[in-house]
């Protein structure tokens, strides 16, 4: 089935970007699943095999390194690497607002559509006005990704990477 080509694609995205390839997926995965107009089970989107191949791949990488490195790699890679990152902000440190205040640079030279379509969503939210499930998922994904970002202590333009995509999707559609 091709719902397994999500989960290959989220054990992938952890080869190249750790536990960030794994946090926004699957956050967005699961409040989709309680936000969308139909309603997806666990079961449909098999969530539970999706975590067994995206764990195949975890321990692809991360049990060559454990057994050529051994325990000093794996206290390099959650101690310093996430847990000083995260809550300490070790490099990088920046308040809360750090990526609000970079969204217009971000988007340049597309600010004042990203605003105004902005502004659009939150306007359709209060007004009660329809948004399609597409809609509400990339919402999702900009939202959790920007939150679980500013939560972090270490903060760097280049992390908000993954959300220009579902900006700019999210754009072209109030524009369209």
């Amino acid at each position: 089935s091709s719902i397994y080509k999500i989960y290959i694609y989220i054990g992938l995205s952890f080869l190249f970007k750790g536990l960030v390839g794994l946090l926004t997926p699957f956050m967005v995965i699961i409040v989709f699943r309680f936000f969308s107009k139909r309603k997806y089970s666990f079961k449909e989107i098999k969530l539970f095999r999706g975590l067994g191949i995206v764990f195949i791949f975890i321990m692809f990488w991360l049990f060559p390194a454990y057994m050529t490195i051994g325990y000093t790699f794996l206290e390099n890679l959650f101690v310093k690497q996430v847990f000083e990152r995260a809550i300490t902000g070790a490099v990088h440190n920046q308040p809360f607002y750090y990526y609000i205040l970079l969204f217009p640079v971000v988007f340049f030279p597309w600010s004042i559509a990203v605003i105004y379509a902005s502004y659009g969503y939150i306007k359709d939210f209060f007004l009660k006005n329809k948004i399609t499930d597409l809609e509400i998922f990339l919402i999702i994904w900009v939202l959790i990704t920007v939150f679980y970002l500013s939560l972090s202590k270490s903060k760097l333009v280049i992390y908000l990477l993954p959300v220009i995509t579902p900006v700019l999707i999210l754009t072209f559609i109030k524009f369209s």
